[in-house]
């Protein structure tokens, strides 16, 4: 009976058998018979099994094996012969004189009809090897098993052979994780060529011991600073080269060493170059100050010197707060104190300064070591800020009043329109109706104004014509400027377009304009225009963060009082401004370089005293053949659109009535709904072309609303409406084929954008 393949053989192709042949050198080698026995042998083949040639030579191969190898070894000879294997490697144990002798590995490859090759590997000296590294590793173990330090065993390639549990101490990881891998695996890139220069010199001389320190990765992704002592091992004695590495964690020691460091530097840069000012008290007399104290009091170095008294360098009306601080101190009353002081500049000016104080030892006796902090700009501020608050109130007073008119100004537009319509342009009332659209539009420009301002505009950036902007701002700015400050405007008849937010730079324009107002009390020309200029690299680079190429330029230009180079220096500073107390906040020029930085642009001012100033925006240009979005306070032609079943979704009265007439005039079958509840009834009973829904619904937002009903198909597309841009966010909520339509709107615009749905969802086709 054939024996079944033991576990120890492995059946290989030709192309593995060669590599064993080159393994082997090509010297150990022996030629056996179909039969298994010996028909040519060579030295290194009689060397590697310990036995003589005579002993092998036409002697059965497998008797000279262990009685346990020799069923697997005689199996194996017989398939490689037959052909039934392409080939072998197994191991067998040689007898030498009767007993156990040599482990050996033969590669057996077919050599012609019923012959085969073996070639043989001593496997002996290495597991003789291996084993003395184990009793190595277990004695290493054992000494390191209470250590501290990190012991670890390396081969000849920086693979961790063994590591002391102590690892997961300082580095976290178990040993079982980390035995296997390559030191470099663990240890910091910038360290990898430092360690591999230690081990080749270790190889190089192995009895040598070497010292380093390294970066090692904790398992939770930080760094550990380790030090570490490392010897090897004469190759000669283990058949490979090994390297002892014992290593300890150095981490707290190097930060602390660090921070000593750090501590020792910045204390002598600390109180030189502190933005507050310090000073030591003696006996009422300064015995120290920082240059920062100096520069307070106005004193100088050699002042300080002949150590002045400090009582005549303080407000007559804070000598008794000065006074009754330093007798609580004194007695003990408290370990330090804090005071707000009047101070007087050696200039003699007055200053707030506030005054922390505690009891230290200085050079041998009791001082008072005070840090001065100059508090005339903080209180300065705070009363800003608390102008700047009520013009924050006053703003979200106003968005929230704009809201509210925007829905009023819609029904109003949109009945003009139908009155005009119905009586047509012969009828002597239509004047009159023409009177009130332009008022109305009017009170559109100053509601988007009042949003601007009160900050309840989402920004959008888009393609905008500055050109376009200044021609509207025209139409309300002449009635608030009045006939003594006639505003003249320059724009270009084709558009060139930025890619800004309207409102910001609404906003900017006509801070800008109100600033040249003021800077011309007796009235004057305000100019605004609208050109362009190519940048170069210098020009661009002179103006801020610009590329050379095309950009859109607005200038806003008056003839007062200008400014010199002092106070232009500081124009965009917040909270500073050259207007009288309670007449501006100081924030208005902030706020237009922060629009213009946002668009990705520069201003530039040109100023003098006398000769009036310039304020010019530069706008990189957009490409014209970008497509340019529609302004929907507009008037659209109206598109040639089937009739449709619509729902309008309204919470106000007055303008849902008003979109469902116009919607119903242009022969769409209409419904109304006041409440998401009372819409949700309603598709649900009868499904509906097209929805023009409000963005602000009571309780629920108008694109959840859209895309609850779009997801259950019970509308093909909607129309946005709101008093505010929508965003994408919110168009992607209300689902596809969404147009959006900002109020207030006329007529015209609600049927173009039906119309804008309907073609995008294809209901055309249908």
């Amino acid at each position: 009976m054939v024996p079944a393949t033991p576990p120890s053989v492995d059946i290989i192709d030709r192309s593995r058998a060669a590599e064993g042949e080159v393994e082997a050198g090509n010297r150990a080698t022996a030629l056996v018979d179909g039969f298994g026995r010996v028909r040519a042998v060579s030295g290194a083949f009689t060397a590697a099994l310990r036995v003589r040639r005579d002993e092998l030579l036409s002697q059965p191969l497998p008797a000279a094996a262990h009685p346990e190898d020799r069923p697997a070894l005689a199996h194996a000879l017989h398939a490689v012969a037959s052909g039934e294997w392409p080939g072998c490697s197994i191991e067998v144990r040689f007898l030498q004189h009767g007993r156990q002798d040599r482990s050996v590995r033969l590669v057996l490859s077919p050599d012609g009809p019923q012959r085969v090759r073996a070639h043989a590997t001593d496997l002996t000296s290495e597991q003789e090897a291996s084993q003395t590294l184990q009793q190595y590793e277990s004695g290493l173990q054992a000494l390191t098993a209470h250590s501290l330090d990190i012991w670890a065993l390396l081969n000849e390639n920086g693979a961790m052979r063994s590591v002391s549990d102590s690892v997961s101490v300082h580095l976290g990881w178990t040993p079982e994780e980390l035995e296997g891998r390559s030191i470099q695996d663990v240890t910091h890139p910038e360290d990898h060529a430092l360690l591999l220069d230690l081990l080749r010199a270790l190889k190089a001389e192995p009895t040598s011991v070497r010292s380093t320190v390294f970066r090692a990765r904790h398992r939770d992704g930080g760094w550990r600073t380790l030090e570490s002592t490392t010897s090897g091992f004469n190759p000669d004695v283990l058949g490979n080269s090994v390297f002892v590495v014992n290593a300890r964690d150095v981490t707290a020691r190097e930060r602390t060493e660090a921070a000593l460091r750090e501590v020792e530097y910045r204390f002598g840069q600390l109180v030189e170059q502190a933005l507050t000012g310090i000073v030591v008290v003696q006996h009422g007399r300064i015995v120290y100050a920082n240059p920062r104290l100096l520069e307070l009091a106005g004193l100088d170095a050699d002042a300080v010197a002949l150590r002045p008294r400090v009582l005549p360098l303080i407000d007559r009306r804070s000598v008794a707060a000065v006074r009754r601080a330093r007798a609580e101190l004194a007695m003990g009353a408290s370990h330090s104190s804090r005071v707000h002081l009047r101070g007087r500049h050696a200039s003699g000016r007055l200053v707030d300064i506030d005054v922390a104080s505690s009891i230290v030892d200085f050079e041998g006796s009791p001082a008072l070591l005070c840090t001065v902090t100059d508090m005339t700009e903080a209180n300065a501020l705070q009363v800003r800020m608390a102008e700047a608050e009520k013009v924050e109130a006053v703003g979200l007073l106003a968005g929230g009043v704009a809201h509210d008119f925007n829905n009023m100004l819609t029904g109003i537009l949109a009945w003009v329109d139908i009155a005009s319509d119905e009586l047509g342009k012969e009828n002597p009332i239509a004047h009159a109706l023409d009177e009130i659209r332009i008022a109305s539009e009017r009170a559109a420009e100053l509601t988007r104004q009042l949003l601007a301002f009160g900050r309840r505009q989402r920004l959008e950036p888009g393609p905008l014509d500055p050109g376009e902007v200044v021609v509207r701002l025209k139409r309300w700015m002449d009635r608030v400027l009045g006939p003594e400050h006639p505003l003249i405007v320059n724009v270009p008849d084709a558009p060139w377009l930025i890619e800004a937010d309207r409102s910001q730079i609404e906003r900017a324009i006509t801070a800008l304009i109100m600033n040249a107002q003021d800077a011309m009390p007796n009235g004057g020309e305000i100019r605004v225009s609208v050109t362009h200029e190519q940048l170069d690299m210098d020009r661009a680079q002179v103006l801020g963060q610009l590329t050379s190429g095309p950009h859109v330029v607005v200038a806003v230009r008056d003839r007062g009082v200008g400014m010199d180079d002092a106070t232009r220096r500081r124009i965009f500073e917040p909270f500073f401004t050259t207007k009288p107390q309670g007449r501006g906040t100081g924030l208005g020029l902030p706020a237009v370089l922060g629009t213009v930085l946002q668009s990705g642009g520069a201003l530039d001012v040109q100023t003098a005293p006398g000769a009036g100033s310039e304020f010019r925006l530069y706008f990189p240009r957009r490409e014209e053949a970008q497509r340019r979005i529609s302004d929907p306070r507009h008037g659209g032609g109206t598109a040639d659109t089937p009739p449709l079943q619509i729902l309008v979704v309204e919470d106000d009265p007055e303008v849902g009535r008003v979109l469902r007439r116009t919607l119903q005039k242009a022969g769409h079958q209409t419904r109304l709904a006041a409440s998401a509840e009372e819409a949700e009834t309603l598709v649900r009973s009868e499904p509906v072309d097209v929805l023009v829904c409000d963005l602000g619904l009571p309780g629920v937002h108008g694109s959840v609303l859209s895309g609850s009903i779009r997801a259950r198909g019970e509308a093909r597309c909607t129309v946005l409406i709101s008093g505010r841009p929508i965003t994408d966010e919110e168009r992607t909520l209300a689902g596809d084929h969404t147009v959006a339509l900002e109020k207030p709107f006329r007529p015209q615009r609600l049927l173009a954008a039906v119309a804008d749905a309907v073609r995008a969802a294809g209901l055309h086709a249908g």
